[in-house]
């Protein structure tokens, strides 16, 4: 089973948008501190529908689909938290939050698991006062 790995903005929700060329990308892996197998990290240089052009760094994994130099695609530019500048695309949606959220319900499951294999003798039981 593989789960989506990049978990970034919804591209709907960009505040501009643009044209992103690939300049040169790098093979990173197979384990880093933010996830496990191998991603592509790429310089990309973004002809913005208003506003200058801009040449940044996108190391994020799953952000990149084995994209070469000279391959163009659409991005999207969002400011998180902090003044932080992140990046989306449209054809990977917004993922955090259906991972984020199933990732509770299994969480809240596991617990309740625990709990009942825990304290079995307890299950079931009324207080009487």
């Amino acid at each position: 089973m593989t789960i989506g790995r990049f978990t970034g903005h919804d591209f709907a929700d960009a505040r501009r948008t643009g044209t992103a060329t690939v300049q040169q990308c790098e093979r990173r892996g197979p384990i880093t501190l933010d996830s496990f197998g191998n991603y592509g990290q790429c310089t990309v240089t973004i002809a913005w529908t208003s506003g200058p052009s801009s040449r940044v760094l996108i190391d994020k994994p799953g952000f990149f689909t084995g994209e070469n130099p000279g391959d163009t695609f659409e991005i999207g530019e969002h400011t998180g938290r902090r003044g932080c500048i992140g990046y989306s695309r449209p054809e990977l949606p917004d993922r955090a939050r259906p991972i984020r959220r199933s990732s509770r319900r299994l969480g809240a499951r596991l617990a309740l698991g625990y709990l009942v294999l825990a304290y079995p003798s307890r299950v079931g039981q009324v207080r009487r006062g």
